[in-house]
Formats: structure tokens, C-alpha cells, sequence
């Protein structure tokens, strides 16, 4: 899963997709039985920086799938769901989200997010597996919902900021 938020990239593969790809867009590709794939980086700029943020996240395949025909598809960024609330703003790439906040007496609606490639662990709704990027502004607070089956994990990477507070307990910068 290749998250873009600055820049752009040129991808081609040998399922014969191609195209150029910016900020806030995704790429979920699922290699499968295999896929050569390129990733090149335009310069854009001669007179300023080209300035590159990307991350990527690469998914295990659950056993009996490693052996799935190869999948690719594009989430462009006008597409991709967002929740805002109070100073949070989340984009939703993968894994229902469901708001914790009450606004005028009633909870929130859950958004869905675009569906995964068809044989990852995010197409199977018992994985729970999330991918939400989430921005606070400085003093904003969000309650993230959790995992229903207590197996499940969450893990919340940090990547920018002065500091960040998770139930309480200062997790640094």
C-alpha cells in the first residue's frame, strides 16, 4: 500500500498498468503470484524542491493466498473517505472507521472505506486491519474505536509533530 502526500510517482507494471500518481492518492497492489513493477520518482522542478513524502506498507498474505493472481488498483485522492471532527482529520484507506464522538446527541455514522485488492487482509472484515492517516491540530484529541476481537492489534505510528499524547501517556515526538 503506497501512501502519497507529496509528489508524484510514475508507476508501470507488467499487467500493463501505468500512470502518474499524486498527493493523497493510493496504490494498493497485491503481488501475488508475481508482478515486476517500476517505481520512478519525477523531478518536476529545476528553480525549487521536489519535495517527496511516501509510505509504504507492505502486507503479509495470509498463507493460502500467496498464490493469488496479481491485483492493482488505484485510490485517487478526491475518493478516499475522511472524517473531521473537532481540529482530527482522518483519511480512511482501509478498515471501517467508526466515530466515537457524539455531535448534537447521536453518534456518528461509520464510513467505509474504497475496497482493497480482493486477497489481502484488509478485504476480510474478521482481520480488522486498519490504515487511517490522522492529522491533529495542536490541543485537537480524537477516541480512535477499538479492535472488537481482543486478538486484533493496533498500532499507532507517530511521523510529525512535537509530541503526542495516547490515553494520557506522552509517546513523544
Amino acid at each position: 500500500v503506497s501512501i502519497l502526500r507529496k509528489g508524484f510517482v510514475d508507476h508501470a507494471d507488467s499487467l500493463g498498468n501505468s500512470g502518474r500518481y499524486g498527493p493523497g492518492d493510493v496504490q494498493w497492489m497485491t503481488a501475488g503470484d508475481g508482478i515486476q513493477h517500476a517505481e520512478m520518482f519525477p523531478l518536476l522542478y529545476r528553480d525549487r524542491p521536489n519535495e517527496f513524502e511516501l509510505f509504504q506498507i507492505w502486507l503479509n498474505m495470509p498463507g493460502r493466498k500467496k498464490r493469488v493472481a496479481p491485483a492493482y488498483k488505484m485510490m485517487w485522492a478526491e475518493q478516499i473517505p475522511h472524517y473531521r471532527h473537532g481540529g482530527a482529520d482522518i483519511t480512511i484507506i482501509a478498515g471501517r472507521y467508526q466515530p466515537q464522538e457524539i455531535t448534537d446527541g447521536r453518534a456518528e455514522a461509520a464510513i467505509e472505506p474504497i475496497a482493497p485488492t480482493a486477497d489481502t487482509w484488509a478485504a476480510d472484515p474478521a482481520s480488522e486491519m486498519a490504515i487511517w492517516m490522522i492529522e491533529l491540530q495542536p490541543g485537537a484529541s480524537v477516541s480512535l474505536p477499538p479492535a472488537s476481537n481482543p486478538a486484533n492489534q493496533r498500532t499507532l505510528f507517530a511521523y510529525a509533530g512535537n509530541g503526542l499524547l495516547v490515553a494520557g501517556q506522552d509517546v513523544g515526538a
